[in-house]
């Protein structure tokens, strides 16, 4: 399965290990990290998008475009549940176009004359969607399909070389 994968240029995937004191994610949110890494059980983690659609958001990266064998995938993450843990950043998750676009028009909708309604019910749906009711998310972490809209692979580090099908700097999309 094609996966793509953003990091530092000193960063190699397919040697090595890496180091979790230098994940700015990690060190935002360690009690997160640390429960991630004892439910999958290790710290040596690339996590890979199936879809290269937020690449944007990596510019000044190197962008690891790689074929691997899902039979060779650590763990499959709801991006959804992941957004919700508690530490994790809930209001700025990475919302796919088309559910934004489409929460959005039916906040308009609801609310037309009342763009303040329209935020408070967004914001709603979006935490419906990353804290169902009920549900401890830890336990709702892994799936077993991938969805390019809604799911990361997670692999071992370092990955095998063959994985590899090309690398390349992502632009920076404003200039610093």
């Amino acid at each position: 399965m094609r996966l793509w994968s953003y990091h530092a240029k000193e960063f190699l995937l397919t040697e090595g290990r890496g180091d979790p004191s230098r994940s700015d994610s990690a060190k935002r949110y360690p009690a997160a990290y640390q429960e991630l890494w004892r439910r999958v059980g290790t710290d040596q983690l690339v996590w890979c998008c199936p879809s290269n659609a937020r690449r944007e958001i990596w510019g000044g990266r190197i962008e690891w475009e790689l074929e691997v064998p899902p039979e060779r995938f650590l763990k499959i993450v709801n991006d959804w549940v992941w957004a919700g843990i508690p530490g994790e950043p809930a209001r700025g998750c990475w919302v796919p176009v088309d559910l934004r676009f489409q929460m959005q028009t039916e906040a308009m909708q609801r609310f037309p004359d009342s763009p303040g309604d329209q935020a408070r019910w967004y914001e709603g749906e979006v935490e419906k969607l990353l804290r169902p009711p009920g549900q401890c998310p830890w336990d709702a972490l892994f799936v077993t399909d991938v969805d390019a809209a809604s799911t990361s692979v997670l692999l071992r580090h370092p990955i095998d070389p063959c994985w590899v099908v090309a690398r390349s700097l992502v632009p920076r999309r404003f200039p610093r």
